[in-house]
Parts: C-alpha cells; structure tokens; sequence
C-alpha cells in the first residue's frame, strides 16, 4: 500500500476541521437537493459540536460557531474543496448566513447515537425538496448522500482517497509492529515526498504569517520577543515553540491561511511538522531526510490516533501530533526504532492528561508546548532515557503505551469529555 492511501488525514484544510466538516456535510445536501435554501438542520456528535462552538470562520473577521459554518455551507459551498471550503465565502453569503440563522432556521445539535466516533448529518430543505448528507468516522468520509429520500452518488474524491476513513487507512495500522510503521517512512515515490515537504512548508508559512500579524493572542509573537530580549533562550525547542505557536495563532483567529493536517486536523498537523522541520534547518538537513522524517511524524500520529479516537477529550496536538514530531526529531538525530520507543514513552509519560476543551485561540499554547517538549524529549531518547514500565500509563512497550492512550481516552475520559462541553455550553 502506498504510504498516502495510509495518511489519509493528511489534507490541506482552511480554519477549523470541524467547522468545515460541518459546511461541507451541508454543501453536500444542498447540493442534491437543489434550489434555493429554505431551512438547515445538522446533528452532529459531541466531540464535533464542541470544536465548532466558538472558533471562528477564516476570511471573515468576527464570524464563529457551528451555525454559521452550516449556513455558509449550505449556501455557498463547494464540496469540490473539502476542508477549504471557507476559501470562498464571503461577506455576502455571511449576511445570508446570518439571516438565515436570524430567523431561526439553522439548527446544529448533538445527536443521539450509540456508536462512538465523528458523526454530522446535514438535512437541507430547499424550494424543490430536501438532500441530506452523512460523514462518519473521519472528516471527508462521505457515507452516504440523499435527494428526497433517493440515494445520490458519493462525490468522486471519496472513491479516490478518503473512501473507509478510520476503517481504511490509519485502522492499517493498528496491525503492524511499530518497526513495520518506521520502515513505511523509507520508501515513499517522488510525489509522495513532494507533497509531504509542501505541507511542511505551508505550515511554516502559516507560522511566519502569525507571527507577522501578531494574530490572536499573540502567543507566537510574544515568545518571539521574549527570545529576543534574551529571558527565552534561541534555542532549537524555543524556535519550534514560537512557529507552531504563531501557526495556530494564525488560523484559531481567523486568518485566511491553510494549512497541512495530521489526522484531519490542522493544529495537529503543525504539531507534528514545525518541530521537524525546526531542528531539521537546525541540523542543516537534506529535503529527503526531512520529508522521511516528516512522514515519520504522520505515520506515529496516525497511529496514536488509531487507538484514541479521531476527535476526544485528550488533545490530539499534544498526544499524537507532538508525539510524532518526537518520533520524526529522533529519526532526524539519526534515531531507529528503539529510540522511537523511547521517546513515545517519554511524550506519553509527559502531556496524556493534556484535554481537549475545544477549538480556540488559546490551542496555541497547547500546540507551542508539544513543539517545544517533543524537541527536548527526542534529545532526552537519544540519550538513552527511558520511562520504565508501570510509570503511570507507560507500558512494557511503545505499543502497549499507545494503547494505554487509547483506553485514557476511551472508556477513561468519556465522562470527562462530556463535563467538558457542559462547562463551555454554560460559557456561551
């Protein structure tokens, strides 16, 4: 298999996944249906609902939350950009958006189903019938598209890469020894690695972007003075922290710059490339090395993600997007799989109780410090580190660590991931 019919969560996506999931679910049944939009319902799981509460909308400066997504989705979306399908929205389809929504008719809310995992199911009402939409398991897997109660073709790009989501995939995974996962990294095509350094650099872009602009909280750009001002060291940890920092900075505010996704999503994609391709210019790396290293980081996100869950309460920038970047570090350091062990080891033992409380301006921080811990814990394996077993969640081996991961997340924190949401709804 391929290695990019296994990552097929790396994408290119604008702003929020979930949001986006949300608009392109919606796009999809407006479609069918056809028309003019008379009315949008979407039910959605929990995990989806909570990333789509607050976050904004890019280009368009204070547009947020999951009923605007819908109703920009509904009515001007292209299916055909998947997760950039906010590139172009405008302030036009926002006043529709909002009058729609004015008038009560959009409606977002969580569904009550009894599998786990991603779930958004749109149902557009037009002036000539009504077309409904279902994504499940990850964020583009399309299962299904109806027009008045008829089955409707999936679009063409589900049959063509992202067709199975989890069950596809990263699920490949979980049947493979971590020395088998490493060694996909070493044989990728030319096109394969083209498009893996392009996302590298489109999410350092979006770093010198934020860092530009002094976007949201200023997280990237407050630590970039602080390096200056000499009370931060200029060191390859900092460097990494302040561009993943400013990266997410850029695109939690609303900033119109896309970015590469691990797992379908992008914070954790800067996660898992920006601390990579940091010590990589650090090291004064060759571009094979560092679009094997880079693919090295996706694989062991992807991995970790197999077991976790694509969307719960631990946040997956810190304890699968950094833990790649750490994997992909120690294979930059001239690490094998045993230091890759290691270092998943160190990761776990350091950020798994790190929550998801949803999609916001404040991820920066969270994504800063996986980029900056998993430089220092790739240094920390390289020198023979070691988490012993019985460590907390540390297992006896890097496998059974990961799958430890998964049970923290679920069944562990089910409870947690809803007192979360019922936190933040008494926040709205």
């Amino acid at each position: 298999m391929r290695l990019m019919d296994i990552l097929q969560g790396v994408q290119p996506s604008l702003g929020c996944t979930e949001p986006a999931a949300i608009a392109l679910a919606a796009a999809l049944a407006r479609e069918a249906a056809g028309g003019a939009v008379k009315k949008v319902t979407v039910l959605c799981d929990a995990n989806v609902f909570k990333n789509a509460l607050h976050v904004n909308i890019p280009g368009l400066e204070g547009v947020k939350g999951a009923s605007m997504a819908t109703g920009l989705g509904a009515l001007a979306g292209d299916p055909q950009l998947r997760l950039e399908i906010f590139s172009q929205a405008t302030l036009e389809d926002v006043a529709a958006a909002k009058e729609l929504a004015n008038r009560g008719l959009i409606d977002v809310s969580i569904g009550e189903r009894e599998r786990a995992g991603l779930y958004i199911e749109a149902l557009v009402e037009t002036d000539q019938g009504w077309g409904r939409a279902i994504i499940e398991d990850t964020h583009t897997n399309v299962t299904a598209v109806e027009a008045n109660g008829q089955p409707r073709p999936l679009p063409d790009w589900v049959e063509t890469g992202d067709k199975g989501g989890a069950k596809g995939g990263e699920a490949i995974l979980k049947e493979m020894t971590l020395g088998e996962i490493v060694e996909l990294a070493e044989n990728m095509t030319a096109e394969e690695m083209a498009y893996l350094l392009k996302g590298a650099r489109m999410n350092e872009a979006a770093g010198r972007e934020g860092l530009a602009k002094k976007a949201g909280l200023g997280i990237g750009a407050t630590l970039a003075e602080l390096v200056k001002e000499g009370l931060l060291a200029d060191d390859l940890a900092s460097q990494a922290e302040v561009l993943a920092a400013a990266a997410v900075d850029a695109r939690m505010s609303g900033m119109r710059v896309p970015v590469m996704t691990s797992g379908y999503s992008g914070n954790q994609g800067i996660a898992a490339t920006i601390p990579v391709a940091t010590v990589a210019r650090g090291l004064e790396a060759g571009e094979e090395e560092l679009a094997k290293s880079v693919a090295t980081s996706h694989l062991i996100t992807a991995y970790i993600k197999a077991y976790v869950g694509n969307l719960s309460a631990l946040c997956g920038a810190c304890v699968a997007g950094g833990i790649g970047a750490a994997a992909g570090i120690v294979r930059l350091l001239g690490g094998g799989t045993a230091e890759i062990e290691r270092v998943i080891d160190i990761m776990a033992g350091n950020l798994a109780g790190v929550i998801c409380d949803g999609a916001k301006l404040g991820c920066a921080l969270k994504v800063g410090t996986a980029a900056s811990v998993a430089v220092k814990s790739a240094m920390l394996a390289m020198r023979g580190v070691q988490m012993p077993e019985g460590e907390g969640i540390v297992g006896g081996t890097a496998e059974s660590t990961v799958r430890n991961l998964g049970l923290l997340a679920n069944p562990g924190m089910v409870q947690t991931d809803a007192q979360i949401l019922q936190i933040m709804l008494k926040e709205v």
